[in-house]
């Protein structure tokens, strides 16, 4: 579901550009509305099935590789702006961008990780399921 809402927000962004309707361009956010709605969901069943499988020295290293990066790549954000009042908002969606994209590689592999699968060839059980994920990611090849 959220590759295809950020798909669809491609394409949304793409055909208002191209209308160049620029004040229609915050009708897009809406999509990020749903894509929170959806990371929120998905986080929370993805941190469950951490806890359960902390023993696994995959899951270990893999979320505390993500944290560090996370909290360097933050740290650098913080370091870079100036120290104005005006810049606050700027670093905290510089950082919650950090976040949001560490936050996606590290899902994908811990599922990965998981489902001792890190290269992502689909069996026969699942193909259905990966070959529509695979389709939803080339959703903003549409936008060109």
């Amino acid at each position: 579901m959220l590759s295809l809402t950020i798909g669809a927000l491609s394409v949304h962004a793409a055909v208002i550009v191209k209308r160049e309707s620029f004040e229609e361009l915050l009708e897009i956010l809406w999509w990020l509305l749903l894509y929170v709605a959806g990371s929120i969901v998905g986080l929370t069943g993805l941190i469950s099935l951490v806890i359960m499988a902390w023993e696994n020295n995959f899951i270990q290293i893999s979320t505390f590789v993500v944290s560090g990066c996370a909290g360097i790549a933050i740290d650098v954000t913080l370091l870079s702006f100036k120290d104005d009042t005006e810049d606050v908002g700027r670093k905290i969606v510089v950082c919650l961008m950090f976040l949001g994209a560490l936050t996606a590689l590290w899902s994908d592999w811990v599922l990965a990780g998981l489902a001792d699968n890190l290269i992502g060839v689909p069996s026969s059980d699942n193909a259905v399921l990966y070959f529509g994920y695979f389709a939803a990611k080339r959703l903003p090849f549409f936008s060109l």
